[in-house]
């Protein structure tokens, strides 16, 4: 795709790129200015570095001149659904060998008697004990015997194990043991990449800790790889800024603590759009939103309650409602992804049903209208054949998709299922909707929100496409299409946070006796924060803590998490948090109860704000007729397709208003209007739709 600013990024530039599934989107921003620079490249899977240097390098970025770099890639989360991780092996305390095995017993499909868990990634004969015992208090019961983590470092050699994962026995509250088995490690088998349980969570429950231990170690050495070739092309290039990676938890971290802890990127590059689209949010007054991101593989969705992005540390990779997957006890902003994109493959099963996904065509061989070799449906083909996507004008004309493939792979649906070409398109198109839909409702009524008080934000290649659809399904009665949509997830990368999440777990009584203990534990959790940004030379000037306690009612299993204010607890501020608990408790379940509270764990997020470009208010003046690029034929539904006009976006004058049907098409994107629904462009250049219900 050909860059959007005419200049290059000077002096004091940044520059975020985000690994996609399909495409590989650069954002660039010269700070001076606030211009933005576009570009857009195929990802290449092979090797990911490689799409990433040629996006850079279809820029006039001056790499010298660019200070910040930041990107978020999928590597993480392919190593794993991949198996591609190193060889793997665990460290654990006598007697809990097999807790990778036994897990937990609350499976997600109990009726199911064919089920089975799991498989772990380090095999029985890769999983070591060491005689050893923590209290959970923290006082040592057993002192670490070091003949045995030196014995297990002996079979480790003897079996080609690249990555240890050490993982004892509530360690959480004294890491002490596992910080010796790491100098050990270090010491004897200074070529194999070492995880310690303790540097990732210091928060209980076994078999969760050992699993996000495990997963850490099983991607770190190819994830050291990646950004070793990574750093060495951009150097090339000539950019030796520094260099960060986009966290999961909505936080920015650089490339040193990235290779220790690589679990942090597993979502990394759906974050980014979740920050920019709160940003936008705010600054259009709408503090109550959801997120809907379309790829080329995945639609990702998340809710945004009074502009706070929520995170969650019960994060599962693959899991699904048959399959528990593998949980990772780190802060993950609160995602639910699905495999439904542009390139997801439509397939009729043994029953004659029809399904979209989540198998996807990718970026190689891509959609079958691509051209390169794929033949097999996908939605984007189905748009395509609608008329709703424009085969001269994908990526602004960049790519011309061609529209005899697309029809000739949704024929083969038609011959399976018996029926026409048109009813099948738009059949495909329904049925990932619905499945969007249903992720949706899993972000907000499964959570007791109701959809229809939130604002609809869509981004991503066809955000836009299907957003209006997707809401008046939902009743949501507005639609928000940010100004360039394709890259929302790189411009979020460039505005997002500094930040690193702390976590204790200390089991105590919300009571006045415990006022010192909580501000004792805070205070303590803050200083060991401020030790870290003084050690990467952060801005202290810009630096905030945000606390959070997740309590429960004493005898209850699970927690509520709820944000305290950032100062001294005294017992007015105790009562307060009391109340908090009890009306979030009432939310989330439907009722409170009279009983003691207990606080389980202990959390502190520590940032530093970066700063945020301006969001620049439009200027553009003239007739809605300045933008009208012609018209073709769209089908909206079975009837007979409409004349549809079609509209360039970028010619879009301030404050005007589009009635549907209408398509608005831009470099990188487009938007769909439905019969019925009104379209205005504001102050912003952001695109609002108001949908009327019934449509879609």
């Amino acid at each position: 795709m050909r860059p959007e600013a005419s200049r290059g990024c000077q002096l004091g530039g940044r520059v975020a790129v985000d690994i996609g599934g399909t495409f590989t989107d650069l954002v660039g921003l010269d700070e001076r200015t606030g211009d933005l620079i576009l570009a857009k490249v195929p990802t290449t899977p092979i090797d990911f570095a490689e799409g990433v240097l040629d996006c850079l390098g279809r820029t006039p970025l001056e790499m010298s001149e660019v200070v910040y770099f930041v990107h978020g890639s999928t590597v993480v989360i392919n190593t794993i659904l991949q198996r591609k991780g190193a060889k793997t092996a665990l460290l654990t305390t006598k007697g809990f060998r097999d807790v990778m095995e036994i897990q937990r017993g609350n499976r997600p499909d109990v009726y199911n008697f064919d089920y089975q868990k799991p498989e772990s990634l380090v095999p029985r004969h890769l999983r070591f004990e060491v005689d050893e015992r923590m209290e959970s208090q923290g006082r040592v019961r057993r002192d670490l015997k070091e003949r045995d983590v030196v014995e297990a470092l002996r079979k480790c050699k003897r079996h080609g194990v690249r990555s240890i994962a050490v993982c004892l026995i509530n360690s959480y509250s004294n890491p002490m043991h596992e910080v010796k088995c790491a100098e050990l490690i270090k010491s004897v088998s200074p070529e194999v990449s070492v995880t310690i349980s303790s540097d990732l969570t210091r928060e209980w429950r076994e078999y969760e800790r050992t699993s996000t231990a495990v997963m850490n170690a099983y991607v770190q050495p190819v994830v050291k790889e990646y950004l070793s070739s990574m750093e060495g092309g951009l150097n090339k290039l000539g950019l030796v800024a520094k260099k960060h990676v986009m966290q999961s938890n909505g936080g920015i971290i650089s490339f040193d603590e990235a290779r220790n802890i690589p679990l942090q990127m597993v979502e990394s590059g759906p974050v980014g759009g979740i920050i920019a689209a709160t940003w936008i949010s705010k600054t259009i007054g709408q503090q109550n939103i959801i997120t809907l991101d379309i790829g080329g593989t995945t639609a990702k969705t998340t809710l945004i309650d009074n502009g706070t992005i929520k995170t969650t540390d019960q994060y599962e990779v693959e899991a699904t409602r048959y399959y528990s997957g593998y949980p990772l006890k780190i802060p993950v902003v609160d995602i639910v992804e699905i495999g439904a994109g542009g390139g997801s493959i439509a397939w009729v099963d043994e029953g004659g049903s029809v399904h979209v996904g989540p198998q996807s065509a990718g970026a190689s061989p891509g959609p079958a209208c691509y051209g390169k070799g794929g033949t097999e449906p996908t939605v984007t083909d189905a748009s395509v054949l609608l008329g709703r996507i424009n085969p001269d004008y994908f990526l602004g004309g960049e790519m011309r998709l061609d529209k005899q493939r697309a029809v000739d792979s949704v024929n083969k649906i038609c011959k399976k299922v018996r029926t026409e070409l048109v009813p099948t398109a738009l059949g495909i198109l329904r049925i990932v909707n619905n499945n969007m839909v249903n992720a949706i409702k899993l972000i907000s009524v499964r959570r007791g929100y109701d959809p229809r008080d939130f604002t609809l934000v869509a981004f991503g290649g066809l955000g836009a496409c299907h957003a209006s659809s997707l809401a008046s399904d939902l009743r949501i009665r507005r639609v928000v299409i940010p100004k360039s949509p394709s890259h929302f997830c790189a411009l979020g990368m460039i505005i997002a946070d500094m930040q690193k999440h702390f976590v204790r777990t200390r089991v105590t009584s919300l009571e006045e006796s415990s006022i010192d203990v909580l501000n004792r534990l805070f205070f303590d959790m803050k200083k060991d924060a401020l030790k870290t940004y003084e050690k990467k030379h952060l801005e202290l000037g810009r630096s905030y803590f945000i606390l959070q306690l997740d309590m429960r009612y004493v005898g209850q299993e699970h927690t509520i998490r709820a944000r305290i204010p950032d100062r001294r607890i005294t017992r007015e501020g105790l009562r307060k948090i009391e109340d908090e608990f009890h009306k979030l408790h009432e939310f989330t379940y439907g009722f409170m109860m009279e009983e003691p509270i207990e606080i389980v764990s202990f959390r502190l997020v520590a940032g530093t704000r970066t700063k945020k470009p301006k969001l620049g208010r439009m200027h553009k003046k003239g007739k809605v007729n300045d933008a009208l690029k012609g018209s073709r034929k769209v089908w909206f539904s079975e009837d007979d397709p409409l004349e549809t006009e079609i509209f360039e976006r970028e010619s879009l004058p301030m404050g005007c208003v589009l009635q549907g049907p209408a398509i608005i098409e831009e470099q990188a994107s487009t938007t769909v209007l439905y019969p019925g629904q009104k379209l205005t462009v504001d102050d912003y250049a952001n695109l609002i739709i108001q949908v009327a219900h019934g449509e879609g």
